[in-house]
């Protein structure tokens, strides 16, 4: 059975622990952080996958199912408050590594050796996030967390700037799945 105390990687923990006005609480099955308003929450399921979930102002909402532990870990570190300003640069494009497709569940993407993440409704921008994200490890997750400028995962601020005045490049977000369908299409043809 899958254990958050050894799941989740020290280093975040270690990250969450040092905010200041945060509460972490972790034991083997639930894992839940933040400040008094806004808390991530993980939770493994009797299927052994984990379920990521977020509370604001005491109103809990399901943000993914996943059995990824390096998508775990690098939702746990973006939660983190000094990460803000580099999350935020995402293009909208998943890395040819990732498969998002559609089903009556919702959203789900695909990477690596049969992992995948699991949401439950047709937004595409949380799992757009993640499919960027675990299209590289987590310890270069980690390296941009800790950098400057976000790199090597995240476009510089003027990586950035260049992407937007690029023809067809177009920031987040894109709503539905067929709005994502339709714009990627039309990036790789």
């Amino acid at each position: 059975m899958t254990d958050l105390r050894t799941t989740l990687d020290r280093r975040v923990v270690s990250e969450m622990e040092a905010v200041a006005g945060w509460v972490v609480r972790l034991d083997a099955h639930a894992a839940e952080f933040g400040d008094s308003e806004t808390q991530v929450i993980l939770r493994v399921r009797q299927d052994d996958t984990i379920e990521v979930a977020h509370r604001n102002r005491g109103v809990e909402t399901h943000d993914f199912t996943t059995n990824s532990a390096q998508a775990v870990n690098s939702v746990a570190l973006t939660a983190v408050p000094r990460a803000y300003p580099k999350w935020r640069r995402y293009i909208f494009d998943l890395p040819s590594s990732v498969n998002m497709s559609q089903s009556g569940e919702g959203i789900r993407l695909t990477w690596g050796d049969a992992q995948w993440a699991q949401f439950p409704k047709d937004d595409v921008l949380a799992p757009c996030r993640l499919g960027q994200l675990v299209a590289f490890s987590f310890e270069e997750v980690y390296a941009a967390h800790c950098s400057d400028d976000g790199a090597p995962v995240f476009a510089t601020r003027e990586r950035y700037r260049e992407l937007l005045n690029e023809a067809g490049a177009r920031p987040l977000p894109i709503y539905t799945f067929e709005d994502f369908e339709k714009y990627t299409k039309g990036r790789h043809e």
